[in-house]
């Protein structure tokens, strides 16, 4: 009886609500743009009520309560800001008072070479605004800018309470919410010692679909082009990259624990710049083609993140350079560098190409480069080199040599223009 005892599984204490969390892990994975009103409020409504749960199960197994010492201080550390409040709030709304009453929000963003050109905004729900008028409203747009061969612009669809319109983007919360209950489930747990087989089955299975909800923006985002001569719309094939379940952002240190081969002053833009050249290069060295376009973002508080994509269309780069522009104006920034895959073409064809969209374009092009730009607010710089003679002898060094200070060309004018108004 005393082996048996031994061998019986300890309770696990975190369980339940570990459970209670894939709950509603589940209900928001279902939630997607194509599925009518009726469907999302319910999954929505699931969402609140199974995650507001989480904490009231766990305060149910753990001794002592809302008053355990553990639960008290990890609490007071994860669920004391706005966002979680938010939580609170939306659960008691969804559980007392009325479901969740969905309205869309339609984000237009056009875009010149790069710079956005012109940017509205359309609020509508299933009943009175189908999703058609609003597509007939972006064609009006589009034919208004006179355009001859080609329109790149994007589309964000943002999800709203009706009655909470000050709740702008409720996905985007949920998804910081989401992040913020896991670290809280991790430490409370951690603290605990709590590893029993059955949680350690659960967790596996959550870390299975948290990427695909964290991750989930490119969902709610559309790129496109609008071919003006055959009056098409065509939407972009995109991917991203993400590093783990968290927010993108490592801090600069663990640059020269992991990067051991050249000394790198933190402090400095350019060798951080330099680092990240050195980095990537190899690649091309080793035969790699058609590697992503990548932005190395160093931010004002010693952190960095990287972000790659892919795209078979300009109007994600478009995108993407606009929404660094912005963090930019935030003030959260201190570097930019964007790599990236540039054509060239023959200068006598110069007339016949500016009436080709870019696809038909790139057939005609002569060349191909790799661009690497670092922008800053003091300091700018740009390499050029041809990915097929990086394995030449001396190559790499001569284009290092050849690394300039210039002003920056037109693709990127949004974030130079964003850091010389920090000025």
């Amino acid at each position: 009886m005393e082996n048996q005892g031994k061998n019986k599984e300890q309770k696990s204490l975190t369980h339940s609500s570990f459970q209670k969390f894939y709950s509603a892990l589940i209900s928001i994975n279902h939630f997607r743009l194509e599925n009518n009103s009726f469907e999302n409020t319910s999954y929505l409504d699931n969402f609140f009520s199974e995650f507001r749960s989480i904490t009231l199960v766990l305060q149910n197994n753990l001794p002592e309560g809302k008053n355990n010492p553990i639960y008290h201080e990890m609490n007071v550390k994860y669920f004391s800001t706005p966002e979680m409040k938010w939580f609170v709030n939306k659960r008691n709304q969804v559980i007392h008072k009325n479901p969740v009453s969905l309205m869309r929000l339609f984000r237009l963003e056009i875009y010149g070479i790069s710079s956005i050109i012109t940017k509205r905004t359309y609020f509508y729900d299933d009943e009175d605004h189908p999703q058609e008028d609003i597509q007939k409203a972006i064609r009006i747009i589009l034919d208004s800018l006179n355009a001859e061969v080609e329109v790149n612009f994007s589309v964000r669809h943002l999800i709203i309470d009706k009655n909470s319109l000050e709740d702008m983007d409720m996905i985007d919360l949920i998804r910081k919410g989401i992040r913020t209950m896991w670290e809280f489930l991790n430490s409370v747990r951690n603290m605990l010692s709590d590893d029993s087989p059955p949680l350690q089955r659960l967790d596996k299975e959550i870390n299975k679909l948290l990427p695909e909800i964290l991750n989930n923006e490119i969902l709610f985002i559309i790129d496109y082009v609008y071919h003006v001569k055959e009056n098409k719309i065509i939407a972009a094939t995109v991917g991203m990259v993400k590093f783990g379940l968290n927010i993108d952002r490592q801090k600069l240190e663990n640059i020269t624990k992991t990067f051991r081969y050249m000394s790198i002053n933190l402090d400095s833009n350019i060798d951080l710049y330099k680092w990240f050249i050195y980095y990537n290069i190899p690649l091309y060295g080793m035969g790699m083609k058609n590697l992503m376009s990548t932005f190395f973002i160093i931010y004002n508080d010693n952190s960095y993140s990287i972000q790659p994509f892919f795209s078979n269309l300009r109007s994600t780069a478009y995108r993407m350079i606009n929404e660094v522009a912005t963090m930019v104006e935030e003030g959260k920034v201190r570097a930019v560098v964007f790599m990236w895959e540039g054509i060239g073409y023959d200068i006598t064809q110069a007339e016949e190409l500016s009436k080709m969209t870019y696809e038909d374009r790139k057939k005609l092009a002569t060349s191909e480069t790799v661009n690497i730009d670092l922008i800053s607010k003091r300091t700018t710089r740009s390499i050029v080199f041809d990915p097929n003679r990086v394995n030449e002898k001396g190559y790499i060094s001569n284009v290092m040599d050849l690394m300039q200070n210039k002003s920056i060309g037109l693709f990127l004018t949004p974030i130079t223009k964003a850091f010389e108004e920090l000025e």
